[in-house]
């Protein structure tokens, strides 16, 4: 199949009011000594403990998953990718994916999409997509499918209702056959990005044209597909997170406007329990189309303010949210570092910038620390080798080789998932950095989080800074030493599109050093 299916699936995703806005393989042979201690030329500046300065909170069995869309490459029946995907350690897993959800016939398995002479260029793509997606399965891509996937790797999926271009009777019907075959999720959305509205195309604006009226077509939906699902079934709405999808104009946050009249609008009624949001880190809304364009040069800039928007930007709209709509779960089922921009997303040499590693990461542990988030789906689970995906087939091996953020997701899955006890860590020393656009917006530089299970304690810490820190860990666990330490060194401006960053081990003792610019994962058993 060619790239160009995967690769337009986010464009409206990422774009925002008429403008851009929004087993495992073993890795390649060139990569130095997995078992080498990592080393680094950047002096330590101190020492620092870890802290606990909050009380434990038991996470959801089930909270971390991956966006694995089924239409655009042969996923779900590829042995090979479901044995990779099982080893990522999902949670959940979205069906049949995002925007297309709205033009998905259950009856047919494709898309379907109507072409008008007034069709926005973006609607005009989508259809497009359709056909290529047909050509690729022309037997369609069905439910029942997707749910024998999601039971081999153990993830629960998360249904996208198509309430725009399938009527109310035809998503019962759909509703009771999935009831009948034991095959119906309990986690329903109720469509997909009714506030971008395919980019103002003219006639899905005319369906919908603002909140209030969209929820009055969600309600109609829901009400109608509630008798027939399972008990313990939960509905999601749609915010637009306008507080995170803000610009940066002479150093203030400028909210879109049409965003923010959408979120405004929303009340948390008795009929739906979640609300999702997607979550995008855009460089051109926070530092300019010219810095974007310059990436990687202007590092120093672009890094601290994406890293801002990523910390303290993804906590103050997540509490807007909270403000909002009181009592309902946060769904966030499409995240992930900002994306390297339309004009590039077709081309396979685009390169997966560490700092899009970082940002990811950020954007993780913020999720953490907010009871109200049930689910964070990772953007997306892809093999095609492109700027937004997972994993590339290396010709040489003739495997799968993890790229940009696989370790790092797989790392947060494998320890946030199946029940953990969750701990926000103080990092004693941690310096705040400000965004350096914006004085509204600042992170610190190093932060940590611990997750235990049973006999395992996982600590994540994440080191943005350029300096490598001393951490003191003499009686964090009483009366154990570490049993293991990695860490991944993750330069912003390096390219790990041909692979994932390297991981090595760090030996085991009280005092450990975190190379600059890392993410580690500390495990005592």
């Amino acid at each position: 199949m060619t790239k160009g299916i995967i690769i337009f699936v986010i464009v409206t995703t990422i774009v925002l009011t008429g403008c851009v806005n929004q087993p495992i393989a073993p890795s390649p042979p060139d990569h130095p000594d997995e078992t080498a201690p990592i080393s680094t030329t950047v002096p330590s500046k101190g020492k620092t403990d870890l802290v606990r300065t909050a009380g434990p909170r038991e996470l959801p069995a089930r909270l971390l998953g991956l966006q694995a869309v089924p239409l655009y490459e042969h996923l779900i029946d590829d042995p090979t990718k479901v044995a990779i995907a099982k080893e990522m350690s999902p949670a959940f897993v979205r069906f049949p994916g995002g925007m297309v959800g709205n033009y998905y016939n259950w009856r047919s398995g494709h898309l379907e999409l109507d072409v008008r002479p007034d069709s926005s260029a973006t609607y005009r793509f989508y259809a497009n997509l359709a056909e290529q997606v047909r050509k690729l399965h022309p037997q369609g891509v069905f439910i029942e499918q997707y749910h024998q996937f999601s039971q081999e790797i153990g993830a629960e999926i998360v249904l996208l209702v198509n309430l725009e271009t399938s009527s109310i009777p035809d998503q019962v019907a759909w509703f009771k056959s999935m009831r009948d075959q034991g095959v119906l999720p309990r986690y329903i959305e109720l469509g997909n990005e009714f506030w971008l509205a395919m980019l103002g195309d003219p006639n899905v604006l005319r369906k919908w044209p603002d909140a209030p009226t969209s929820m009055r077509v969600m309600k109609e939906y829901r009400d109608s597909l509630q008798p027939y699902v399972f008990p313990g079934t939960k509905f999601a709405v749609q915010a637009a997170a306008s507080r995170f999808n803000a610009s940066v104009v002479d150093g203030k946050l400028v909210y879109p406007a049409s965003l923010k009249r959408w979120d405004e609008a929303l009340r948390p009624e008795p009929w739906f329990d979640a609300v999702t949001i997607h979550m995008y880190p855009a460089v051109e809304r926070i530092v300019g189309t010219e810095m974007k364009a310059a990436l990687p040069e202007g590092m120093d800039r672009v890094f601290p303010s994406l890293m801002a928007r990523c910390d303290q930007g993804v906590d103050e709209a997540i509490a807007a949210i909270e403000k909002q709509l009181g009592g309902k779960e946060i769904w966030i089922t499409e995240f992930s570092g900002s994306f390297p921009g339309i004009a590039n997303l077709s081309d396979p040499t685009t390169p997966i910038l560490g700092l899009n590693i970082h940002l990811t990461t950020r954007m993780l542990m913020k999720f953490l620390e907010h009871p109200s988030v049930t689910m964070a789906l990772y953007h997306m689970l892809n093999f095609s080798g492109g700027p937004l995906s997972l994993f590339r087939r290396d010709i040489k091996s003739n495997t799968y080789i993890p790229i940009g953020s696989a370790i790092i997701l797989k790392w947060f899955n494998e320890a946030a998932n199946g029940g953990a006890v969750y701990r926000k860590l103080t990092v004693n020393g941690a310096r705040l950095i400000n965004s350096g656009v914006t004085a509204e917006e600042s992170y610190y530089d190093i932060e940590a989080l611990e997750l235990q299970k049973g006999d395992t304690t996982t600590v994540i810490i994440h080191n943005a800074s350029p300096e490598a820190k001393k951490l003191t860990l003499a009686g964090f666990i009483s009366g154990k030493s570490p049993a293991r330490i990695e860490s991944s060194q993750v330069i912003p401006t390096e390219d790990y599109l041909k692979a994932a960053p390297s991981v090595r081990i760090i030996p085991a003792s009280d005092e450990v050093e975190i190379p600059p610019y890392s993410v580690s994962r500390i495990i005592w058993q």
